[in-house]
């Protein structure tokens, strides 16, 4: 493991640990994330990482959307469609966030009106 990372990790072990979290909880916890999400870069600007990762889904789906003539806005880390396309949006957001961050089990919620 790089150092940088290292020190990352070690800077949000000690975080979790002051809130209460022992060291095995945490350990348990970024072991289930590494599985889940392989891609993920959990301790060089994960949130930078995240928030980056998250306008590229976005972007990826709107564009699969104007392939289908669906019309798909952005809503801070989700999408609105018609109701006549939740079905699509559903399995197209599935899809683009499994493809960028190699994640099993995925879900996704969806909210009706």
């Amino acid at each position: 493991m790089l150092q940088g990372a290292l020190d990352s990790r070690e800077k949000a072990l000690r975080a979790c640990n002051s809130t209460g979290m022992t060291t095995k909880e945490f350990e348990t916890i970024e072991h289930a994330t590494l599985k889940r999400f392989p891609k993920l870069d959990l301790y060089k600007g994960w949130g930078l990482h995240a928030q980056n990762l998250e306008g590229q889904i976005l972007k990826d789906v709107m564009l699969e959307g104007i392939k289908k003539d669906i019309v798909c806005l952005p809503v801070h880390d989700a999408i609105a469609v018609q109701q006549q396309h939740q079905h699509w949006a559903k399995d197209v957001m599935l899809e683009t966030w499994q493809a960028h961050v190699n994640g099993e089990g995925t879900k996704v919620k969806v909210d009706f009106p």
